[in-house]
């Protein structure tokens, strides 16, 4: 079947979902912070998760650029 009837874009599949043990890893470990600073815990994990936040949105933006531009052309 072709991945691009529904929206019209290309879609990116993998070919053996059962082979990717990378995306899955991360829920199966607990996460604990420690922190020996001046800042406690709760406060290094937020400010972490803003800087993550914040590099996904760059991606996102990276990739919408490309793929919004007219390819070909």
């Amino acid at each position: 079947m072709d991945p691009t009837w529904f929206t019209g874009k290309k879609v990116a599949r993998v070919n053996d979902a059962r082979n990717d043990a990378c995306s899955r890893n991360v829920f199966q470990y607990d996460i604990y912070v420690e922190s020996h600073s001046a800042l406690k815990s709760f406060e290094i994990l937020e400010e972490s998760v803003n800087i993550m936040i914040g590099k996904c949105d760059l991606l996102l933006a990276e990739i919408d650029k490309y793929t919004d531009s007219d390819v070909g052309n």
